[in-house]
């Protein structure tokens, strides 16, 4: 008799992501097609009788196309009609397609900016935002529940469409409508790279029509690969991603330089410096942006950004009478709040969503992060300053000078496995023990709820010079993550220094 497969793989803030291997708690055909049961099961029982719709789409990692592919059979043997993409995508352009084709939920086979030993699922609802949390754990309990003997493979190919290439094309027309042209008085370059995932075709059209004729693609980047030859961490916010991409610039000539994750929903950003490139922060990028939209008089009042994004979004919007709202780490908070805007008739007030580690949304047209639109939006701005002379990282320190210098800084520090589990439990619960004193004069636990946020595994501490420190597990990876806001010098130097972690918070406490 053969042996019970059971699979323990977990929906974290980004959806499940974990290393491809054969173990029931790696990414493999059956723990995907495991996953994909359940989230059939979920569907039938939320939509009954109705013809349900599901879009997959998926990036350029090993066994992205093949996940996709079980992930289609399982949907299709269900009864579920089922659309897939005929090349990879960027996550942004999947969550769109599930408005494009009236579809009931969409999957994205990715891990992101992870590691090449990764692969991931994400999970979209009918509203184009991530699974919430209550939904997450419904799905959550039917994957623990199910054996793999459970899962339909059998596929019906009646049920089984390939999307058509007018939801690409829709998706760029509505990025465009959400963002202002700027007018070519002196071109600038622009050099992009892809770090060999999904965004190079979408990223050259929105480009190309919009009048940046001046774009010149970092080739070998720009070819998908699963094992990432050239960056072995495929991440934007990480320099040696980004050395080609400046290299290629330097080279050219190029005003600002560009690249987008594997999946193509987090944007990196350089700005020539006279000698070299400047690599822009999340929150710088993300406060650029914001000063453009508000220089430029976009129109509505509303910025969405997670609890451990830069308060300077905060001090812009309060000198122009407009308001930022704070959120829980995971997009799929801002996309909510985008969602219930419209809910309210008010969609029109949104003006930007913003999450330090790379991610911006400039319209409601998706509910996620998207480097496509952030692309369009951040060659604009260039543009913009160059037509009047200017220099955005003049900009960027004028602001600074206004309002004070806040660095930020985030450190992360890997805990593998189980045993790792526990061991950042354990940092949780000794931090939940910490109490305020004379330098961390507040503390918050948002497990105990925020400012009406859902209750999370997330610290506060404030110190008396206004320094803040945020601890939390990553919902992605095996990190307990700090997210530093540094004014005072003492902090800045301390924190200048790489320390093990329990000397950081021996130091600390």
């Amino acid at each position: 008799m053969e042996r019970a497969y059971k699979t323990s793989l977990k929906f974290g803030t980004g959806g499940i992501r974990e290393k491809m291997g054969h173990r029931p708690n790696q990414m493999n055909e059956k723990t995907v097609g495991i996953i994909t049961q359940a989230l059939a099961n979920y569907l039938k029982s939320q939509y009954g009788e109705e013809e349900i719709r599901v879009s997959i789409g998926y990036d350029s990692r090993r066994n992205s196309d093949f996940f996709a592919s079980v992930s289609k059979k399982v949907l299709s043997s269900n009864g579920i009609k089922v659309y897939v993409f005929t090349e990879l995508v960027p996550t942004p352009v999947l969550a769109y397609s599930i408005e494009h084709l009236k579809c009931h939920a969409g999957i994205m086979i990715t891990a992101s900016h992870n590691s090449k030993e990764y692969n991931g699922y994400k999970v979209y609802g009918a509203s184009g935002v991530q699974l919430t949390p209550e939904v997450a754990r419904y799905v959550q309990q039917e994957i623990l529940e199910l054996d793999y003997s459970d899962v339909l493979l059998e596929g019906n190919k009646e049920l089984e469409f390939e999307v058509p290439e007018s939801a690409l094309f829709a998706f760029l027309e509505r990025v465009e409508n959400a963002v202002m042209l700027v007018e070519k008085k002196e071109p600038i370059t622009i050099a992009f790279s892809a770090l060999h995932g999904a965004s190079t075709r979408p990223a050259r059209l929105i480009l190309e029509r919009n009048g940046f004729d001046r774009v010149v693609l970092e080739e070998e980047q720009c070819v998908p690969h699963g094992d990432f030859p050239t960056c072995p961490s495929p991440n934007p916010e990480e320099q040696k991603a980004m050395e080609k991409v400046m290299a290629l610039g330097t080279r050219i000539g190029a005003d600002v330089v560009f690249a987008t994750d594997p999946d193509g929903d987090r944007l990196g950003v350089g700005l020539w410096n006279g000698s070299g490139y400047t690599l822009l922060s999340g929150n710088e990028i993300g406060v650029l942006l914001y000063d453009y939209l508000l220089a430029t008089g976009k129109e509505g009042g509303k910025v969405f950004k997670t609890i451990v994004t830069t308060d300077l979004l905060d001090d812009l919007a309060k000198d122009h009478g407009q308001e930022v709202v704070s959120v829980l780490n995971g997009f799929k908070y801002i996309g909510d709040q985008v969602n219930l805007l419209a809910e309210q008739g008010k969609e029109q007030d949104f003006i930007l969503g913003v999450e330090e580690n790379y991610g911006y949304l400039v319209g409601s047209y998706v509910k996620d992060k998207d480097s496509i639109g952030a692309l369009l939006l951040f060659s604009n701005l260039v543009q913009y300053n160059k037509n009047l002379g200017k220099d955005p990282l003049d900009r960027l320190q004028e602001i600074y000078d206004t309002y004070g210098y806040r660095e930020q800084k985030v450190v992360s520090y890997t805990f593998e496995g189980e045993a790792g589990k526990k061991k950042i439990a354990s940092y949780m619960a000794m931090l939940r023990d910490v109490k305020p004193n004379a330098y961390w004069v507040e503390k918050l636990d948002y497990l105990d709820g925020v400012n009406g946020l859902p209750k999370a595994d997330i610290l506060k501490f404030v110190s008396k010079d206004k320094d803040s420190l945020i601890v939390r597990p990553s919902g992605t990876e095996p990190k307990l993550k700090l997210y530093f806001s540094l004014n005072s010098k003492e902090l800045k130097e301390f924190m200048g220094m790489t320390r093990p972690l329990d000397v950081v918070l021996g130091e600390l406490f």
